[in-house]
């Protein structure tokens, strides 16, 4: 939500997703280069997925099959 958030500079979507960050686990850094608009280094496997993903889907209105398949592992798929 915060990549996304920052993208289309929502800040109110930003503020209100940012709040509950320390209970996520995000760390300070990778806040900043999202604030900033910058890949943030040091993710977990898992925020790399998520980042990567999003990414690809707001440069290219969608994604790919490696992407998708890749988020499918890390995550699930709900029908």
């Amino acid at each position: 939500m915060l990549a996304v958030s920052r993208e289309w500079t929502q800040h109110f979507e930003w503020f209100v997703h940012v709040a509950p960050r320390p209970q996520a686990g995000i760390s300070e850094d990778t806040i900043a280069a999202l604030a900033d608009g910058r890949r943030p280094s040091g993710m977990s496997e898992d925020e790399e997925v998520a980042y990567d993903f999003c990414e690809e889907l707001l440069r290219n209105k969608g994604v790919s099959e490696t992407t998708y398949r890749r988020a499918v592992v890390s995550f699930g798929e709900t029908a």
